[in-house]
């Protein structure tokens, strides 16, 4: 599932809306360009995740102005956007869209799973970590590039580390 759907699902779980809110709903979250997600893109994902039955809609009339269709996540898009927001807030990588995104929209979740989640995070991060001090201390003195390029991804493990343990605290 891409961002964009979960972000999408994330809006309509809290309230069923139409897709012109859901439009005013990302502008105020400030995920547009965060995200690039044009306006055609939401009409086409509704529609696609419509068909796809993660999402169902009902048509309700407006006094003076066009019925407006209405969206509302079905049981299976319920259950699909909470283990897409797990493994968003469980599953380590170098960019802090998932992490992110996980934590916008960490309300599906209780608290408990949040938590959970974010240990898991943790415990992937250890490894990653681990797994690059394995890989500098094999690293041939000579390869002064690479050494370069594993410094900076031990580095920004590290700091992730350190801030989800701090998140974990605030939950």
């Amino acid at each position: 599932m891409t961002y964009i759907e979960i972000i999408i699902l994330g809006i309509i779980k809290k309230e069923p809306t139409h897709a012109y809110d859901i439009e005013k709903k990302i502008d105020k979250l400030r995920l547009r360009e965060r995200f690039q997600i044009g306006f055609s893109t939401i009409y086409n994902l509704l529609g696609k995740l419509e068909r796809k039955k993660i999402i169902e809609s009902k048509i309700v009339p407006q006094e003076k102005l066009p019925a407006k269709k209405i969206y509302h996540i079905s049981e299976n898009g319920d259950r699909i956007l909470k283990d897409e927001i797990k493994k968003l807030l469980s599953q380590p990588k170098m960019d802090f869209a998932g992490v992110e995104l996980g934590l916008i929209f960490s309300y599906v979740l209780d608290k408990r799973e949040v938590k959970e989640a974010l240990n898991i995070y943790i415990g992937e991060l250890n490894r990653l970590i681990q797994d690059s001090f394995r890989m500098l201390t094999e690293l041939e003195s000579s390869n002064k590039i690479e050494r370069i390029l594993l410094n900076r991804r031990l580095a920004f493990w590290q700091t992730e580390r350190k801030w989800v343990r701090e998140v974990l605290t605030l939950l």
